[in-house]
């Protein structure tokens, strides 16, 4: 297959001339539906534009050696890498997800499962999110009216080992519009500096509509990171963008996926 490297505003993004566009029945409820390979044309996708964008970016495997090197040397480097590559002034991670566990639909094992999350949909809610907002500008000792300045909730993405299994799709956020939306209530254990709470979290899943266009990067690599919103102040900017992992037939038997998710408040 032929191949080339984007050098410009995509750095060493690999890009490819014929897509892996997968046929999936895991989006919805077991609705059939196309998951197209972003590589050929991923330069085109940006977070202002699309709700999400992929971007080159490595760091060393001790960064994920265990929670403390997550913590102090990951956060402190993804901290300011997406300062730079979003033009934030304010970075805040307030938690992340280690997702390295077998696929499990059993509601039982809902609360702490850490495997691949099957279900499109966006973390929180519009009106959640400005909750979010204010508890982690005072966790992080930062001006309350903040909340009132240009702010985004965004989702950083990053496989641990090459994707070849459960990859993780995300919508052109044009493409889903609210009434396509229904918003679930649930809890959510969150470790907050050491402590445990359970937060009520509100979150839209996504009803069926045939204009939804989904996108994934075939074999995603640790450097390709997914950055993608999910809020944002301003009204009139583009929306969040719907997220489900899915499957790619015949890779079921394949190694269980590992990645990471930075969840990351930034103000502007």
């Amino acid at each position: 297959m032929a191949t080339q490297t984007q050098t410009t505003a995509s750095q060493h993004l690999t890009i490819v001339a014929e897509p892996h566009d997968v046929e999936t029945e895991i989006l919805y409820t077991k609705e059939a539906g196309v998951v197209k390979d972003v590589r050929p044309n991923v330069k085109d996708f940006t977070l202002e534009k699309n709700g999400f964008q992929y971007v080159h970016h490595s760091v060393p495997q001790d960064h994920f050696a265990n929670e403390d090197a997550i913590k102090t040397l990951h956060y402190k480097e993804m901290e300011a890498f997406i300062a730079k590559t979003v033009g934030a002034k304010d970075v805040m991670i307030y938690n992340h997800i280690v997702r390295n566990a077998p696929l499990s639909t059993d509601d039982k094992n809902r609360q702490g499962y850490v495997g691949p999350a099957y279900r499109c949909h966006i973390d929180v809610s519009t009106d959640f999110s400005k909750e979010i907002v204010e508890q982690n500008l005072k966790r992080f000792g930062k001006d309350a009216s903040l909340k009132d300045g240009k702010w985004q909730l965004l989702n950083v993405w990053r496989p641990l080992k090459t994707i070849r299994r459960d990859p993780l799709a995300v919508s052109d956020a044009n493409t889903i519009p609210y009434s396509d939306q229904h918003i679930v209530t649930h809890e959510r254990k969150y470790t907050v500096d050491g402590e445990e709470k359970v937060m009520k979290v509100e979150s839209p899943f996504t009803r069926r509509n045939d204009g939804h266009q989904f996108y994934y990067m075939h074999e995603q690599q640790p450097h390709d990171v997914l950055i993608f919103k999910t809020a944002d102040s301003d009204a009139t900017a583009v929306g969040a963008a719907t997220h489900t992992s899915f499957t790619v037939p015949g890779t079921e038997n394949l190694p269980t996926r590992e990645s990471i998710e930075m969840r990351v408040l930034v103000t502007y």
